[in-house]
């Protein structure tokens, strides 16, 4: 698919304060409204989600996300605004272009979602990013969760957000940042300060309370097969891909059993000292990376023989890469690319933050919601 229009909305993000003993949500605003004239317009499937599940933990202390049940029921229900997906991919000399309108080719829901806490329509955002086909490895990002980065393109046409905006602040200082999908139904139990529904639709993903920007949290179960399969699936900022659920057993063959790797991270023991409560999976640093728990390392990947085919949007040939390395989406903790082994592109990184200058490809631009 072709993009339909070079506008790119300018976005600014909001700077809020932490307050001490307080939570807050980072999120974003537009000064240019989106405008879809001249751009493709067509009834857009949607789909209706429905929590049905309980928080259930693993033996290893992992949350186990197919546990919380989403529905997705097709309906014939447009959404505002009415636009075609699109999502744009080229290589030229040692770089992979990517343009995308952050509209998905799955069912979505029909937002805004009346329960969540952000509410928001859903709109066209245009991005431009670009990767290295090579990524480089000389340095590493340690931090993909917002506000610096995007965490990746899916390659239906929609960010990864690795984590969600929203924070609290115990009484000595300490920050704790909120875990975006099953955190927010613990957050205001015992211990637990402020929370959020973010409003995730049945593929853990949303828009920003702006109405753009669809982006996912989780995995897109929409755009995985109903089998077990490898399935390559996006883009990590510094290049290397990004799969689904699933990964072969020898890893450096390329062959073998096809089984759910498990990520290295567990729950911390005890309670939480300056925030109060237990290490119940509510804030991302209620979790601790454990070298050899599971099959994937602290940034959710494995190395071995990762064969990529794309096609080229520009010249329609197929091109095939080989990788050394690959991230993982994954039902557990911490569901995305938390981190990355190689250097992250710049149009990955958010307009106004510390994570690098933006590159003028960050597209919509806005801290991750």
């Amino acid at each position: 698919m072709k993009r339909e229009t070079s506008k790119i909305p300018k976005l600014v993000c909001c700077i809020a304060s932490i307050l001490t003993a307080s939570t807050v949500y980072l999120g974003c605003e537009s000064d240019d409204s989106d405008d879809s004239t001249g751009e493709t317009t067509g009834e857009v499937e949607t789909a209706v989600d429905t929590y049905t599940g309980d928080v259930v933990w693993n033996e290893d202390g992992s949350l186990e996300i197919d546990a919380i049940s989403y529905e997705c029921d097709s309906t014939s229900e447009e959404v505002y605004p009415s636009v075609a997906p699109s999502y744009t991919e080229y290589i030229s000399g040692s770089t992979r272009y990517i343009s995308h309108n952050s509209l998905p080719s799955h069912p979505i829901a029909s937002f805004p979602i009346a329960t969540a806490d952000i509410p928001s329509e859903i709109g066209p955002s245009e991005y431009e990013l670009q990767v290295p086909i090579t990524p480089d490895t000389s340095s590493t990002t340690e931090d993909l969760r917002p506000p610096d980065w995007l965490g990746g393109v899916i390659l239906d046409g929609a960010n990864i957000h690795s984590g969600v905006g929203g924070f609290t602040t115990a009484d000595d200082g300490s920050v704790w940042q909120w875990e975006g999908l099953r955190g927010n139904l613990l957050i205001g139990a015992t211990g637990n300060e402020g929370g959020i529904d973010p409003g995730l639709d049945c593929n853990y993903a949303h828009p920003l309370d702006t109405g753009s920007q669809y982006h996912y949290h989780g995995v897109p179960t929409s755009l995985l097969p109903t089998s077990p399969a490898i399935t390559h699936i996006g883009w990590a900022p510094d290049g290397y891909p990004i799969y689904g659920l699933y990964a072969y057993e020898n890893a450096a063959a390329e062959s073998g059993t096809i089984f759910e790797p498990r990520t290295s991270y567990a729950l911390k023991e005890g309670t939480r000292e300056s925030l109060g409560g237990t290490y119940d999976g509510a804030y991302i640093e209620d979790y601790e990376y454990v070298e050899g728990l599971g099959d994937l390392d602290e940034c959710n990947g494995r190395s071995g023989t990762y064969t990529v085919s794309t096609v080229d949007d520009v010249s329609g040939e197929t091109v095939t890469h080989t990788y050394d390395y690959a991230y993982y989406m994954t039902n557990y903790f911490p569901f995305l690319p938390s981190c990355l082994k190689g250097v992250a592109d710049d149009s990955f990184a958010v307009s106004g933050s510390s994570g690098g200058g933006g590159g003028g490809g960050g597209g919509g631009g806005g801290g991750p919601g």
